[in-house]
């Protein structure tokens, strides 16, 4: 029988070793190769959302909401969006379906791989109305609305305030406002408005209405912006001082932050007049109700992005109301399910 000497045993152990060792890297190297390559082409479709803002969600859900079907998952559950880690990405495949972002790549907005602020508020203020469907004018959103001043269906508050010199007209229908009341002990203590709800703002100056915004409630919850001009026509900015503000970028921004406004921010208090005229509530000192207004704290809370006091007004009318012994009985009831 053959022997093996020991030193010929201790070269051919070496040797061994060292073809595992190489076996083994092979092997590691080509995983390796594999995962990077995969893992590269996944990265190449995804762009990064460089907003610094400490509301990023917030916002890509609402402009990605909007150019989304109405009904369908919203851009996170959609794949369209995603956060890893601390960041957020838009992918850039999930994009090329919508025909109107996919203009964010035919465009060259994410060329260099990012998403930026600036550039993402131009694709907004060039695309979000064609998406958004707004009425084609004020004639026709009156019309589709059924809206006349003066009707009793619907809630009228004058206002001045931060946003405009000009006095603001606002209106809502009362049904919308009774069913955000109806519904705010059932929804957490929060006044959330139906979809299709519509707010109309009129901006008056002297007798002149120079341009009309317009609030409509949209299926996911958030809430489209729209700007109508002194001829009725769609326009993309107001034009009223102190300084023109642009829908929906400046809108959705007032009013998802958390800054309190004047004149609601004193209410029931009178506010003093700011650097640019006066800020009022134009309403009976009678419905001035500091339970009411403790009471929905509406300012506040903003629960639906709502920054006026509506529901606030409307229930301290009825109360008014039940004290002159003039109050409905559908009145009745909504006040007592409230606890008033």
């Amino acid at each position: 029988m053959n022997r093996i000497i020991p030193g010929r045993w201790q070269r051919l152990r070496s040797n061994y070793l060292i073809i595992c060792c190489v076996v083994t890297c092979l092997a590691l190297w080509t995983n390796i190769s594999c995962v990077d390559e995969k893992g590269t082409d996944e990265k190449s479709n995804l762009a990064l959302v460089d907003f610094d803002k400490s509301n990023t969600e917030l916002i890509l859900r609402y402009y990605f909401g909007a150019y989304l079907p109405d009904h369908e998952p919203d851009a996170f559950d959609g794949g369209f969006v995603r956060r890893i880690g601390g960041n957020y990405f838009v992918d850039r495949d999930k994009i090329r379906q919508s025909p109107l972002l996919s203009r964010l790549i035919s465009d060259g907005y994410l060329e260099d791989g990012a998403l930026a602020w600036d550039e993402f508020t131009v694709f907004i203020q060039e695309t979000y109305y064609q998406r958004r469907n707004p009425y084609p004018d004020l004639d026709a959103a009156y019309e589709k609305l059924a809206f006349h001043p003066g009707d009793s269906s619907w809630f009228q508050v004058n206002v001045r305030g931060v946003m405009t010199t000009a006095l603001r007209r606002v209106y809502v229908k009362k049904a919308a406002l009774r069913a955000a009341l109806g519904s705010y002990l059932t929804n957490g203590r929060r006044l959330l408005y139906p979809v299709g709800t519509t707010f109309i703002g009129e901006h008056w100056v002297d007798s002149s209405r120079i341009e009309t915004t317009v609030m409509r409630k949209r299926p996911d919850g958030f809430w489209d912006f729209f700007i109508y001009g002194s001829e009725g026509h769609l326009a993309g900015e107001t034009i009223s001082p102190p300084k023109k503000l642009k829908a929906p970028i400046q809108c959705f921004g007032c009013h998802t932050g958390r800054k309190l406004f004047e004149p609601e921010k004193s209410f029931p208090g009178i506010a003093k007049d700011g650097p640019h005229g006066p800020r009022a509530l134009y309403v009976d000192d009678r419905f001035r109700n500091k339970e009411v207004v403790a009471y929905f704290d509406e300012h506040r809370k903003r629960s639906d992005m709502i920054l006026g006091i509506y529901n606030t007004l409307y229930v301290s009318e009825m109360l008014e109301k039940r004290r002159k012994g003039d109050l409905s009985k559908e009145d009745e009831t909504l006040l007592n399910n409230l606890g008033f």
